[in-house]
């Protein structure tokens, strides 16, 4: 929605505040989010999540995310909790493949 006011903004050159009331949203929402950049940890975890997608993607999806957090920690030198492996691979949409359990026959005498 802000996108959409900035870019009418720029191309037809109308009013920002005649925008923000027509899309009902507030004017000083609009440029909250025109001047919003990230924090340190919101690109902490972007990073993280590329990281897990890549390795995600290398391992094929048999990975989980304990396996992950346990192999990316070494592999980091870092110690992120389980918690937020869970929820970058949530927001990934990112599942491991769950494997069917072999049957194992009993020899009948």
């Amino acid at each position: 929605m802000y996108q959409a006011i900035q870019e009418l903004n720029n191309e037809k050159g109308y009013a920002i505040t005649k925008l923000c009331a027509l899309a009902g949203v507030a004017r000083s929402a609009y440029y909250k989010w025109l001047h919003w950049k990230p924090s340190t940890r919101e690109r902490a975890i972007l990073a993280l999540a590329k990281k897990v997608k890549r390795h995600y993607d290398k391992r094929k999806g048999v990975l989980g995310y304990r396996q992950m957090r346990t192999q990316l920690n070494r592999k980091l030198k870092k110690k992120y909790n389980k918690k937020r492996y869970y929820c970058i691979m949530r927001a990934l949409g990112l599942k491991s493949v769950i494997r069917r359990k072999r049957p194992s026959y009993v020899k009948v005498s």
